[in-house]
């Protein structure tokens, strides 16, 4: 049933022969060859547009907000014990990072009204808790 001869045959002659079995039937061999189109550059990749889960303070810090658990609201009324009015800015402290390093619950203390009122809204509930791209 099969009108090869064992010369026809290019099973595993690896590439040598599968060209020389496309050259055997009558097809262009510079199709065949994976080489022959020059390749296409790449497109540039789009800017990332800025992350949800981060503000440019006005010093040019950038803090970045981790998605917070129920862990991280009980390890901050701990450490508040019963200053309640603390809570939101221990909360922050905890789920903050500035320029990638830890924010010490004193330097929130610390920090420009405007800076600490962009961060206490972000946690608080400015679109924070549904954050998509929060880790």
């Amino acid at each position: 049933m099969n009108d090869l001869t064992p010369e026809d045959d290019t099973q595993g002659q690896g590439t040598e022969g599968l060209a020389a079995g496309l050259g055997g039937l009558g097809i262009d061999q510079s199709v065949a060859d994976p080489g022959f189109y020059p390749a296409s550059p790449a497109p540039a990749p789009a800017p990332a547009p800025p992350a949800a889960n981060t503000v440019t303070l006005s010093d040019g810090r950038v803090a970045v907000f981790k998605k917070g658990k129920g862990l991280d609201l009980l390890n901050a009324t701990r450490a508040v014990a019963n200053d309640s009015s603390a809570l939101m800015f221990a909360l922050v402290a905890g789920l903050t990072t500035i320029d990638g390093k830890s924010l010490p619950y004193e330097e929130l203390l610390e920090m420009d009204l405007p800076d600490v009122m962009e961060l206490l809204a972000k946690v608080s509930g400015g679109g924070f808790l549904s954050l998509p791209n929060a880790k």
